[in-house]
């Protein structure tokens, strides 16, 4: 659902006339993430531009995957998405950093990396509950929130349930071996 406030009849984008003070806080291979302020209720939120060359398909997938995972304490919350000139937008959940730039800040202590754990499980926990593996788990993609660990970046999301997903779940168990290590590529 768009901002009440938004004017189709200006000339400025969506993301212009809803969101300010837009600070870069990552790139990727898909687009950058940068935290802006709502102008109209000051909740600061997580917006990630995808670059025009993405294609619409790849826009597309990752915003089912935040639909699919829904709400979960452990997961960055997914709020909406919209395309506008050629661009696409997902607005999420901020948080404060990654655990890749927190671990290069801080010592972390044991009980914090106990706490790390619990989290991301609760995470993994819940989305398999779905049917659904997170297949880039990694300290980039672990944001610290509060005292608390989520999982992010669900672009990568694998639904078990759907006929693709059935058949390279089939692909990925005849790969395991005899010592019931998996030999995995995703393609």
């Amino acid at each position: 659902v768009l901002d009440v406030n938004y004017d189709e009849k200006d000339e400025r984008s969506y993301y212009q006339q809803i969101f300010t003070s837009p600070t870069k806080i990552g790139a990727g291979f898909f687009g950058e993430v940068y935290k802006a302020r709502n102008k109209h209720n000051n909740t600061i939120y997580a917006v990630k531009v995808f670059k025009k060359s993405i294609p619409t398909m790849f826009i597309h997938r990752e915003v089912m995957n935040n639909e699919k995972v829904g709400v979960h304490p452990n997961c960055v919350r997914y709020f909406m998405a919209w395309t506008q000139f050629g661009e696409g937008y997902l607005c999420l959940e901020a948080c404060q950093t990654s655990l890749t730039a927190f671990m290069k800040k801080y010592s972390v202590p044991q009980n914090t990396l106990w706490d790390i754990l619990m989290d991301i499980t609760k995470a993994l926990k819940y989305l398999h509950g779905k049917n659904l593996v997170h297949l880039d788990v990694k300290a980039d993609n672990i944001l610290v929130s509060g005292t608390h660990f989520k999982l992010g970046d669900f672009g990568t999301l694998f639904d078990r349930t759907t006929e693709k997903g059935k058949q390279q779940n089939e692909g990925i168990m005849e790969r395991v071996t005899s010592d019931g290590a998996a030999e995995t590529s995703y393609e």
